[in-house]
C-alpha cells in the first residue's frame, strides 16, 4: 500500500473511531450493523483489512450518511433521530448493557512479547512455565492455555515452535535456538 492510500485509510479509521465513540458503540456493533462482524471492523481499525468503496458506503450508511459525508472530518454528526432505526436500536442497547470492561493493564500479548524478547525460551519451556513469568495481575486474569493460544498464532508462531512434550504439555522454544 502506498503512502497516499495509507494516509487515506488512516483518516477513515480516525472517522470510524470518532463515530463509534460519539454514539457509544463498539466494533462488534458496527460489524453487526454492516452485516459482517467485529473481526472485520477490527481488521480495518488495525490496518490489516482494506476498505473498498462498497464497505465504506455500508459503514457510512450505518450513520445515515454517504461515504463522502462520513469521510469528511468537518461534517457534523447526525442527530440520533436522523439515524437509521437499526442504528438507533444498537445505540440504545449498548447504552443499556454498557461497553465491555477490558483491562488493558493486563496486556497479555505485550507481556508475552517481553518474555519472547529475552533468552528465557532459548531452552524448551511449557506454557505453564512461560505463564509463571507473567506479572501476577496477568496470571490472576488468564490461565496457561491462553499462552498456548497466543504462541500458536501470528506473529509469535513465526519465531517460536513446539519442540516436543513434557508429560501432556507441549514444549515451546524460540526457533533460533532449536537444534535439528
Amino acid at each position: 500500500m502506498n503512502d497516499i492510500n495509507k494516509d487515506i485509510l488512516a483518516e477513515f479509521v480516525t472517522q470510524i473511531h470518532k463515530y463509534l465513540n460519539h454514539f457509544g458503540l463498539i466494533e462488534a456493533d458496527l460489524g453487526t450493523l454492516i452485516g459482517t462482524g467485529s473481526g472485520d471492523i477490527k481488521g480495518i481499525l488495525n490496518f490489516s483489512k482494506s476498505v473498498g468503496l462498497k464497505r465504506l458506503g455500508r459503514i457510512a450508511s450505518v450513520f445515515g450518511l454517504v461515504y463522502y459525508e462520513f469521510g469528511n472530518p468537518s461534517h457534523p454528526y447526525p442527530k440520533f433521530d436522523d439515524l437509521p432505526a437499526e442504528t438507533q436500536i444498537a445505540i440504545t442497547k449498548r447504552k443499556g448493557i454498557g461497553k465491555p470492561n477490558r483491562d488493558y493493564c493486563k496486556d497479555l500479548p505485550g507481556n508475552l512479547d517481553k518474555i519472547l524478547s529475552t533468552d528465557y525460551l532459548s531452552i524448551p519451556r511449557t506454557a505453564e512455565e512461560i505463564w509463571q513469568q507473567l506479572p501476577i495481575n496477568v496470571r490472576e486474569a488468564i490461565g496457561p492455555t491462553r499462552v498456548t493460544d497466543l504462541l500458536g498464532k501470528k506473529p509469535r508462531n513465526k519465531i517460536i515452535t513446539k519442540v516436543g512434550k513434557k508429560g501432556k504439555e507441549h514444549l515451546f522454544q524460540l526457533k533460533e535456538f532449536v537444534i535439528d
